[in-house]
C-alpha cells in the first residue's frame, strides 16, 4: 500500500462565493493544490505504482467536517493529480475512489490522506 501525507486545506467547492467561486479562483487553487500533490508524493517516493484495478482512498483531516454531498468535490484538484501520477484518466473504470474525512488533533490542522492498494 502507498500512503501519503499532504499538508494541504480542502474546501467545500459547493458553498464558495466571489472570487473563489468564480473560474480563476478555483482555477489556481486547483493548480495549488496539485503541486502540493505531486510535490508531498515525490518526496516520500519513489512508489512501485500497482497495476489496474487500484483503490484510491483520499482522507480529508480537517478542525469540522463537510457534507456528505461536498466531500467529494473538495477532492477535485487531488483526485486530478493522483490520477496523473498513475498516467489515466480520474474517470479511468479501474479506479475505484473512496472519500473520508477525519477531525483534525487541534485548530488549524488540515491534511489530505492518500492510500492507495491493489483493489481484488
Amino acid at each position: 500500500m502507498i500512503r501519503v501525507s499532504v499538508p494541504i486545506r480542502t474546501q467545500s467547492e459547493l458553498n464558495l462565493r466571489g472570487f473563489a467561486a468564480s473560474w480563476k479562483g478555483r482555477h489556481l487553487r486547483f493548480k495549488k493544490q496539485r503541486q502540493t500533490v505531486r510535490q508531498a508524493w515525490d518526496y516520500e517516493g519513489p512508489f512501485v505504482l500497482p497495476k489496474l484495478p487500484i483503490r484510491v482512498t483520499l482522507i480529508r483531516i480537517a478542525p469540522r467536517r463537510l457534507d456528505p454531498d461536498a466531500l467529494p468535490a473538495s477532492f477535485k484538484g487531488v483526485q486530478d493529480e493522483v490520477a496523473a501520477i498513475f498516467g489515466i484518466d480520474d474517470g479511468d473504470p479501474g479506479v475505484t475512489w473512496v472519500y473520508q474525512q477525519e477531525k483534525g488533533l487541534g485548530p488549524g490542522r488540515y491534511e489530505v490522506v492518500i492510500q492507495v492498494e491493489e483493489d481484488k
